[in-house]
């Protein structure tokens, strides 16, 4: 779910009643044989566009749409790692306001916090070597982020930093543009472009996935356009995590494990539940994929209209596949997926922050009574091999957390001319 946590709480009465969130194997079963659209292979696929005004198939199985609105379009999920090799990488554009904002020193700019900023970024951080060849071939992720044509700056922002890094990339979008990697994949129901469509759209975008790509790809990321990622710790994360997927379950999901903040009183009050915050993103593997397409998607919320679509997802994966999520920390009980503004929380405990200071602590009272979790505030709370943070925006301000963590690492900010 993409929202602040006010917006969060308001979409809190939308879950249902408790016994929906019991795992019921009977369903289990009878799903494994039901008809599935099957997934494109490489030898069948043919990137760019098509000539059908109308779709092949029924929701979340439409597709993708060109530019000039024929279904069946192909999207080219490398097209960012082509513009690398062919030195045509996207060159970051600036006005004046936002170069100085670039440009700052540590703590000056768009992020704020001076020493905060500096402790952070250039001394907690770390930012993980690229894994081996050899060790690639195993762990390739997708990254597929919703949004909208009117957010056009927001993902030029993120193909310009952390979404180059990812080994396919698509903007999920109500346009269509080869070149920028943004896919307009429509969604049943209304509301195509707006809030309260996220879960009919990350329907359509999970199935397109499966329908075209998954084959090529072992992990898919999710997130909204104001996350920020650091590939590297992403894949070195998932590479010592998939020890214990060969030996373990056959299905993988994780991110920012996430209480509702709601009471007794609400309807569908479950204190055992939980779900991976959709702002930090969260990782499916290959096979959780499939299952959900293919046996999920089907029977549980399929017609449902919102915006908690991290909510419903966590649902059905426990309703239906018995999943409820990996622990997604470090050795020392760190986060690495982060729900807000990383500053923002590294400056806790912080009585002017009110409303983010109650939420915190509900969130870390539930998870030492249900998990045995340790509370943990400020920048201990986060692990030097944090993965992602959200509400990263305006744009400049997701260029500017680039530059200050990969700075010389990237050639991008080596030709940016700070003077």
């Amino acid at each position: 779910m993409h929202s602040s946590v006010k917006q969060f709480e308001n979409e809190l009465p939308l879950l249902e009643t408790k016994t929906d969130l019991f795992f019921d194997w009977d369903s289990h079963l009878r799903l494994l044989d039901s008809p599935s659209i099957p997934a494109r292979t490489p030898s069948h696929r043919t990137y760019g566009n098509s000539s059908l005004v109308e779709p092949l198939h029924k929701y979340p199985h439409v597709g993708a749409v060109d530019e000039f609105g024929q279904f069946e379009y192909v999207h080219d999920p490398t097209i960012l790692l082509h513009h690398q090799q062919q030195q045509l990488a996207e060159k970051i554009q600036l006005l004046d306001e936002e170069k100085t904002d670039l440009c700052a020193p540590i703590g000056y700019g768009p992020e704020g916090g001076k020493d905060l900023a500096r402790q952070f970024f250039h001394d907690h951080v770390q930012v993980a070597s690229p894994l081996s060849e050899k060790e690639a071939k195993t762990i390739k992720v997708f990254c597929a982020i919703y949004t909208h044509a009117r957010n056009r700056d927001q993902t030029a922002a993120i193909r310009q930093t952390w979404g180059k890094r990812c080994d396919g990339f698509m903007a999920a979008s109500t346009e269509t543009n080869h070149d920028t990697a943004t896919v307009h994949i429509p969604h049943q129901g209304p509301y195509q472009g707006q809030y309260k469509g996220i879960w009919q759209k990350v329907r359509s975008m999970v199935a397109y996935f499966h329908d075209n790509f998954i084959e090529d790809y072992d992990y898919l990321f999710l997130s909204g356009d104001d996350t920020y990622v650091i590939m590297e710790n992403l894949k070195v994360f998932l590479l010592e995590k998939s020890k214990e997927i060969e030996v373990g379950s056959p299905y993988f999901y994780t991110g920012a494990r996430t209480h509702p903040i709601w009471t007794k009183n609400k309807k569908g009050y479950d204190p055992t539940f939980f779900y991976m915050g959709g702002g930090a993103g969260y990782v499916l593997s290959r096979n959780t994929v499939r299952s959900i397409v293919q046996n999920v998607f089907p029977k549980c919320h399929a017609d449902t209209v919102g915006s908690a679509e991290d909510v419903y997802m966590a649902r059905c994966l426990r309703n239906m596949l018995n999943v409820t999520g990996l622990d997604s920390r470090d050795d020392q009980e760190r986060d690495r997926f982060i729900q807000y503004d990383p500053l923002r929380r590294v400056a806790l405990p912080n009585p002017s922050d009110r409303h983010f200071m109650r939420y915190v602590r509900l969130q870390n009272t539930w998870l030492a009574e249900r998990h045995n979790w340790t509370a943990k505030y400020g920048i201990q709370s986060i692990a030097p091999s944090v993965i992602s943070f959200h509400m990263i925006q305006p744009a400049v301000k997701m260029r500017r957390y680039d530059r200050l963590l990969y700075g010389a690492k990237d050639e991008t900010y080596e030709k940016l001319d700070c003077g």
